[in-house]
Parts: structure tokens; sequence; C-alpha cells
């Protein structure tokens, strides 16, 4: 079974959430997912576009007492 980590970068403001969550990703082995808290300010496009170059799976969820929760699965 597939582990899964969450990382809360609410408390920080672009370009550090992507910066850290890149770290963790590849800290990852395949099939880890890692749930990401986001705030509102942190642009969703710009994880979309991490995952597309990386090759990682993302799920969006919808917007969540004023943050952003994303999903991402390393393939």
């Amino acid at each position: 079974m597939a582990k899964i980590y969450q990382l809360d970068l609410r408390q920080y403001r672009c370009p550090l959430p992507l910066l850290m969550a890149k770290k963790a990703l590849n800290q990852l082995s395949t099939n880890e997912q890692l749930i990401l808290s986001l705030n509102l300010e942190s642009s969703v496009q710009d994880f979309e576009l991490l995952c597309e170059e990386y090759g990682y799976e993302l799920a969006i969820d919808p917007l969540i007492d004023q943050y952003h929760s994303l999903a991402i699965r390393k393939k």
C-alpha cells in the first residue's frame, strides 16, 4: 500500500509553496501521494504545470474553507 503524506503550506507565499512541494515530491517513491494545503494566493496553475512537466498525477479538491487542497501522486 502506497503511503500518503500531507504538507500544509498555507502560511507561505509564492514561490515558496511550489519550491517546498517540489522538494517533497522528489523524496517520494513511485505511487506515493502528497496532499498539499495552499492559501488562496498560491497559483494552482503553477502546480498543474509542475505535474505536467514531471508526469505526476494531480487531483484538485474544491475550495475548502478558504484554501486549496491538491493531491499529487508520483508515477
